[in-house]
């Protein structure tokens, strides 16, 4: 049972690629394009498309690491996502035991 835990995990990762590449990248239109990974996703024209935009668009014109407030954003970004996984995998876990 815990396969379908890990395939859960690893499905949520993939789907959501595009915008995790784009928050690494540091893209312009992170949000604008979050969005159109949620709702395009599923297909996998949209997600290819998103994946595609994330990879082309512009960074932003300054260094983000040089801003503290904009990496304290990107790591609470990362926290919470980190978090709602894990709390997905335990749920899972937790349900089949």
């Amino acid at each position: 049972m815990k396969i379908y835990a890990w395939a859960g995990a690893f499905g949520i990762v993939f789907f959501l690629l595009p915008s995790l590449v784009a928050a690494v990248l540091r893209r312009s239109y992170l949000r604008q394009l979050f969005v159109c990974n949620l709702v395009t996703g599923l297909t996998f024209a949209g997600w290819l498309g998103t994946l595609s935009w994330a990879l082309t668009n512009k960074p932003y014109p300054f260094d983000a690491r040089k801003n503290p407030k904009t990496r304290l954003a990107s790591l609470m970004f990362l926290g919470a996502f980190l978090i709602e996984v894990g709390a997905i995998v335990v749920g899972f876990y937790v349900h089949r035991h």
